[in-house]
């Protein structure tokens, strides 16, 4: 062993308190894991709704091109159909994280799970 290697080791027991400070502040940022978003907020041109993520249901949303069909099943959500004509809402699939979105712009629609920065979505929303 050369005389660098015992003076700077792989690991020291002083490390442990960095990694439990960075795990730490990690579950601090993002809410805790899955557990921590229980609704999904809805917004349309008609206003706004809220719902219980752990409920399974099933509903339709109006918008601007017509009637939107939202799915919540298994604590996730998604648009089922849509009028549009792209349909990039239904192909974005289930939105299941806290501050995640999918949206129809076209309807003016979109469906966020609570717990991000309550804005509206933007460009890269999808």
């Amino acid at each position: 062993m050369s005389a660098s290697s015992r003076e700077w080791p792989l690991f020291r027991p002083a490390d442990l308190v960095l990694y439990a400070f960075l795990a730490a502040l990690t579950v601090a940022l993002t809410g805790g894991g899955a557990g921590g978003a229980s609704r999904l907020m809805v917004h349309s041109p008609c206003g706004e709704s809220s719902f219980d993520l752990g409920r399974d249901t099933s509903f339709t949303v109006e918008g601007r091109l017509g009637p939107l069909a939202v799915e919540i099943s298994g604590g996730r959500a998604r648009i089922v159909s849509s009028p549009c004509p792209g349909r990039q809402c239904v192909d974005a699939g289930w939105v299941t994280e806290a501050g995640e979105c999918t949206a129809c712009m076209p309807s003016e629609v979109w469906i966020c799970v609570e717990g991000g920065s309550g804005e509206a979505p933007d460009a890269v929303t999808h």
